[in-house]
């Protein structure tokens, strides 16, 4: 599988006028934008996030403020703040792309990849369509099917690696480890982003296992045999 980069492009839409906005506070709210912009490339989501939020509020039909906003959001683990961000974006500029690409990255980074496809698939032969907003459009899709299929109760994690060989080689040694038994489990990769401006990560998983205490003795058993594995009582995605 191809490594996709679906990180949000940064502060990237197009100033929509509002005739109730002061030319001093249009100004003052792109100024606060490029001083956000700058925030999110050195990482400092936090304070980006309030840069961002003040230029909302110089001039909410700043598309560029909103799409900063939800990138920062989406930079903090905030994923459906910066959802929401991102439809304040496409409630100015409803045909914008990137926008649209930012907002179904959020849903991809909150598990939500039902939404993501939903969102994606009716603009994959608009004029201007980027390569990353088809390549996401792939991965969620990809990642629904498997989302289906997911536990509400328990998982066990094995373990996040930098490309999917490493992580399905992780879920091989599992499975030879439970031998019969594994048929009883989803094994899957799962794919992250591990941290701003970064590079997507891979995680290894065990799926519908019935209920915690099933996890914790999995990994128990898994862990005698020098796989790490760490258990876990919530689902991998959130369901739908």
């Amino acid at each position: 599988m191809r490594r996709f980069s679906y990180l949000p492009l940064i502060c990237s839409l197009a100033l929509a006028g509002c005739a109730s906005i002061s030319p001093e506070d249009a100004t003052m709210s792109n100024s606060l934008c490029q001083q956000g912009k700058l925030l999110l490339e050195t990482h400092e989501a936090a304070q980006a996030r309030d840069i961002f939020a003040s230029a909302t509020m110089r001039d909410p039909e700043n598309a560029r403020a909103w799409n900063g906003l939800g990138v920062a959001d989406d930079m903090l683990n905030r994923h459906d703040e910066a959802a929401m961000a991102y439809k304040h974006a496409l409630d100015i500029e409803p045909g914008n792309l990137l926008a649209l690409n930012n907002m179904a990255h959020a849903y991809m980074a909150a598990g939500n990849y039902d939404q993501a496809v939903q969102l994606l698939e009716p603009h994959l032969q608009d004029a201007g369509v980027s390569e990353t907003l088809k390549q996401n459009y792939a991965e969620a899709k990809t990642m629904a099917g498997l989302s289906a299929s997911l536990p509400k109760e328990a998982f066990a994690d094995l373990g996040s690696y930098p490309t999917q060989p490493m992580a399905e080689a992780r879920l091989a040694a599992a499975k030879d480890i439970l031998e019969d038994d594994a048929d009883d489990y989803v094994l899957g990769v799962d794919i992250a982003v591990k941290a701003a401006g970064g590079t997507p990560v891979f995680n290894a998983r065990i799926m519908h296992i019935e209920k915690p205490h099933s996890a914790k003795a999995l990994c128990k058993m898994l862990t005698k045999h020098k796989v790490a594995c760490t258990p876990h009582d919530v689902p991998v995605l959130r369901p739908h």
